[in-house]
């Protein structure tokens, strides 16, 4: 004389893990152990004639997980084949707010796993710093270029992107530092928040 009536069921599982893959309908819960990080890119072209872009990229977890993943891309939006951008980026060295050198692992050869709190601990909130050149002398769509006139830099040429377990990127930043001699930059992005010439500034919605 009895009958069950929508049953529900909730699982509580391990931090560490990130998602549930059911045939049952959308999930009601609210609760997501989601951290957000913020990402500071600083662009420089000190010496046009070599051909070279310096980034330094200060990367603020809201909470610091204990391995986080970079990377260069290995495809261009429009392109349909795999690049190998990673192979023009030299100098790679990651540090911590007080510039105390950080175990970098090599994942593949276009990603590498920072370790923040296997030898130095880096606090919540506190930022890692990320260095590293490219190589810009191949003119194309899909690539960057730089010599003592002008400089054009494709995004997934030479920016890392980051991966962290539960965490997400919000509004990066970048700064562009260029030569004197050079008087603007062209780019998709918002209007320039810089007051400068030598100096602009741009925010992203995402990577």
């Amino acid at each position: 004389g009895s009958e069950l009536v929508a049953p529900s069921i909730e699982f509580e599982i391990p931090k560490e893990w990130s998602k549930i893959s059911t045939s049952l309908p959308p999930d009601e819960s609210v609760s997501r152990e989601i951290f957000r990080y913020q990402a500071k890119n600083f662009v420089k072209i000190p010496q046009p004639k070599n051909h070279y872009v310096h980034v330094t990229c200060h990367l603020t977890p809201q909470k610091m997980p204990e391995e986080v993943e970079i990377f260069l891309p290995c495809w261009s939006p429009g392109s349909y084949l795999i690049r190998e951008y990673a192979k023009h980026l030299r100098s790679l060295k990651v540090t911590n707010h007080l510039g105390e050198e950080l175990i970098v692992e090599v994942k593949s050869k276009s990603a590498w796993t920072i370790f923040p709190q296997r030898d130095r601990f880096v606090k919540d909130n506190e930022y890692l710093v990320i260095h590293y050149e490219v190589y810009c002398h191949e003119l194309s769509v899909r690539t960057s270029y730089i010599d003592s006139d002008h400089a054009f830099l494709q995004g997934p040429s030479y920016l890392i992107g980051f991966n962290a377990e539960g965490s997400e990127l919000v509004a990066p930043s970048i700064e562009f530092e260029i030569p004197k001699e050079w008087s603007k930059i062209s780019t998709s992005l918002p209007p320039d928040e810089s007051v400068s010439r030598e100096i602009f500034r741009y925010q992203a919605k995402n990577f």
